[in-house]
């Protein structure tokens, strides 16, 4: 029996280190259309997003959008092996994958989405694994206004924030703690007004721990 529990390094980002991050504009153009999504069954999926009107639902798409410095993620990635390259397009918020499934990095559209097609791919039979037998996938995120919110040793005022929590359960059975893995992982983003990132929380290497 295992269970795989993955936690993360959360990294703090400084205002001078978020302007390293970068809004996909293809993402902004073509955000998550939907606010609620559920598919229940063997491989579930549940998903709520929480924004009132049209500014709040632009600022929670840019922060969905909005990716990690591509360094950071290849450093998170297994070792090359001799002879082998660094990959020219890598997934921009995933640390490689465990048991057929992308880690993430980070938590974005790009993620989200993976998530809901890998569980569509796994309902349809058109992915076959062991380790994918029950599957159940889960993403929250929200956003508020405040008058001030710290991040380290800086206080922004007058920003929103983003909340932003993704889980997935895989196991290989109909015993939940028989081959699992589990991951939860979260993230938050400060923006102004006028969308600018000011600061990024929990970006960082999912660490399996082993019992």
């Amino acid at each position: 029996m295992k269970i795989f529990l993955l936690l993360s390094f959360l990294i703090v980002v400084t205002p001078q280190q978020a302007q390293k991050f970068t809004v996909d504009p293809d993402e902004l153009k073509q955000p998550l259309a939907f606010k609620e999504l559920t598919e229940p069954g063997l491989h579930a999926v549940s998903i709520t997003r929480r924004f009132s009107g049209e500014r709040e639902g632009k600022l929670l798409s840019t922060a969905e959008a909005t990716y990690p410095p591509r360094e950071e993620v290849l450093k998170c990635m297994r070792p090359l092996r001799p002879g082998e390259k660094e990959p020219t397009e890598p997934v921009l918020w995933s640390c490689g994958k465990s048991d057929g499934t992308h880690l993430p990095f980070a938590i974005t559209k790009g993620a989200v989405a993976y998530f809901i097609k890998h569980s569509d791919a796994l309902r349809r039979g058109e992915i076959q694994s062991r380790y994918l037998q029950r599957t159940s996938f889960s993403y929250e995120a929200d956003i508020s206004r405040r008058e001030s919110y710290r991040v380290g040793d800086a206080a922004h005022r007058d920003v929103y924030v983003v909340t932003m929590r993704l889980g997935w359960h895989q196991t290989c059975g109909e015993v939940p703690d028989m081959c699992s893995m589990i991951l939860e992982k979260s993230r938050k983003i400060v923006l102004d007004k006028n969308g600018l990132i000011l600061a990024v929380e929990g970006d960082g290497a999912p660490m399996p721990l082993f019992t």
